[in-house]
Formats: C-alpha cells, sequence, structure tokens
C-alpha cells in the first residue's frame, strides 16, 4: 500500500473553519432582524456625585441631548466599590415612569413611545454602607434605542 501524499490534519483543519463561518453567519442572521427595527442607538456613561450620607437620595441627570426621536428600549447598569446596598433609580426626564436598576444590569421597555428630548435622571440611595468607601461613586451606563 502507498502512503499518502497529504496530512490528514489539513481536511480536519478546513472543516473547522467551515463550521466556524457557519455558526457566524448564522449569529449574523439572527441578529440582523432585530438591529434593524432601531433607528439610533446611543451610549451614555456618568458617575454620580459622591454620596456621604445613609438614606439620603442623590438625584442627576443623564443623556439629556434633546435628541428627537422616540425612544424604543434602554439598558442601564450600575457599578460601585465595596459592598454598599444602594437602591438606584432611572427615571424618564418627565418624572414618570421609573425602573429599579441594579448591579447586574438591565433591559427595559418601560419607556417605549415616550420622548428622548426630556433625558432621564438617576437616583441613588444607599441603604447600607457595607465596605464601600465614603464619599462613593457611582458609575451608571446607559443605552438608549430610539425609533
Amino acid at each position: 500500500m502507498k502512503k499518502a501524499d497529504f496530512s490528514y490534519s489539513g481536511f480536519v483543519a478546513a472543516r473547522t473553519v467551515l463550521m466556524k463561518i457557519g455558526v457566524i453567519s448564522t449569529v449574523a442572521m439572527l441578529w440582523l432582524p432585530t438591529a434593524s427595527m432601531a433607528k439610533d442607538a446611543r451610549a451614555y456613561s456618568a458617575v454620580s456625585p459622591g454620596i456621604e450620607r445613609l438614606k439620603s437620595e442623590m438625584s442627576y441627570p443623564i443623556a439629556n441631548t434633546g435628541q428627537q426621536d422616540t425612544l424604543d428600549k434602554v439598558y442601564i447598569a450600575v457599578s460601585y466599590a465595596g459592598n454598599a446596598t444602594v437602591h438606584s433609580e432611572l427615571c424618564h426626564g418627565s418624572g414618570s415612569p421609573c425602573i429599579q436598576v441594579g448591579r447586574q444590569g438591565r433591559q427595559s421597555d418601560a419607556f417605549k413611545g415616550l420622548a428622548a428630548s426630556p433625558g432621564f435622571i438617576l437616583t441613588h440611595t444607599v441603604q447600607q454602607w457595607g465596605t464601600s468607601p465614603r464619599p462613593l461613586f457611582i458609575q451608571s451606563d446607559l443605552s438608549l434605542w430610539t425609533q
């Protein structure tokens, strides 16, 4: 019997590449219809003023850009040093509606159909300090999808 003139591992590598291309194509096809529904997407980041007192509300505006579109959905996440217990709320700039926000982040369509121009207001209240430093600064990341 004559030994083959080619390496079997080349066929395995080619098959692996083709499988990866297939997976990427499938993911792209599933994602495209969702992405095409939104007219625009924007991201905003802010850091709260330093919070020094327990159970005292700290509010500040975020994403007040005067954008003339209609909201579709939002994603909000907050993060901070230590293990303080913080109650956070994101409210539409008009004052209502509001949603609670946790450290793990949250996507919501509670603002769907509202104007994007008033922006949003974030409110934080420290319930317990834990090992968090004082003053506590809270980083927030907000993504807006509009129609």
